[in-house]
C-alpha cells in the first residue's frame, strides 16, 4: 500500500488489554489482543494514517473506551490537515 492514498481508510483493529506486551500470534487471541494498554496496533494505525489519506480524506476505526478514544484523536491527522502530515502528539510531525 506504501505511496497510495485513499478517501477512506476503515480499520477494526485488535483492540482489548491484556496482561502482555507481546502480542498474540494465533487467530483466535490475536484478532483481539491489543497489547498492555489495548494500543499496540491502534497506534500504529493513528501514526501512519495520514500517509495514506487523500486531502479530506478520513479514518473511521472501532475500538473500545476502554483504549482510550482522546488518544486516538490526538494521535490521528486534523480535517483538512495536509496529506501525510499529522498534528497529535503522537505524530511523525510532533516527534
Amino acid at each position: 500500500m506504501r505511496g497510495r492514498r485513499f478517501a477512506l481508510v476503515t480499520a477494526n483493529p485488535p483492540y482489548v488489554p491484556s496482561h502482555s506486551d507481546r502480542l498474540a500470534r494465533y487467530r483466535r487471541t490475536r484478532s483481539w489482543d491489543g497489547g498492555r494498554d489495548g494500543r499496540a496496533v491502534v497506534d500504529r494505525i493513528c501514526d501512519d494514517v495520514a500517509d495514506h489519506l487523500e486531502p479530506g480524506g478520513a479514518l473511521l476505526m472501532v475500538h473500545s473506551a476502554v483504549s482510550g478514544v482522546r488518544a486516538s484523536l490526538d494521535r490521528s491527522p486534523r480535517p483538512g490537515s495536509p496529506p501525510g502530515s499529522s498534528t497529535g502528539p503522537g505524530s511523525r510531525s510532533a516527534r
